[in-house]
């Protein structure tokens, strides 16, 4: 496993394989996407390129948080597509100062993402598209409510 610094307990948190999947069906034809940051990492994801279409969901820790945007940002104008999940936070310099003048698609979930090892969080989530083509950022909503009833259905 890779040493992050000032990475606390409470920073991994597992994407639920409902949301993945989701996430994957809608901007990959299904196919897995490269995750940079895993919860058990073989590899520094942040001292690597990555691949041309990206899924990332880091730790949440407001100084890690930038330190990922920057990456992501960093990537995009290398022409990757990068998908971002982050607590939705837009009163902060983070967002308006880096995420907001680069990210060119921000999908807002209509339910509060309960993470796998984490139980729901007391924050709600975004996923943000660094895409090559920058254009204004539009919001867009991501409706997988259902994807998630469905998913606990199928896996009792």
């Amino acid at each position: 496993m890779i040493f992050i610094p000032d990475c606390k307990d409470t920073d991994h948190r597992a994407t639920p394989e409902w949301l993945k999947q989701a996430i994957w069906d809608r901007f990959n034809g299904g196919q897995p996407m490269y995750d940079p940051c895993p919860l058990s990492p073989t590899e520094d994801g942040l001292k690597r390129d990555w691949a041309p279409k990206t899924y990332v969901n880091p730790p949440f820790s407001r100084g890690l948080q930038k330190i990922w945007v920057k990456k992501c940002i960093e990537q995009q104008f290398k022409g990757r597509d990068i998908y971002l999940l982050l607590k939705c936070d837009t009163s902060t310099e983070l967002f308006h100062d880096l995420i907001l003048p680069n990210v060119s698609l921000i999908y807002a979930f209509d339910c509060r993402v309960q993470f796998t090892d984490a139980g729901t969080p007391s924050f709600d989530t975004v996923l943000y598209n660094f895409a090559y083509e920058l254009h204004d950022a539009c919001l867009m909503p991501f409706k997988v409510k259902h994807l998630r009833e469905t998913f606990k259905k199928l896996h009792k």
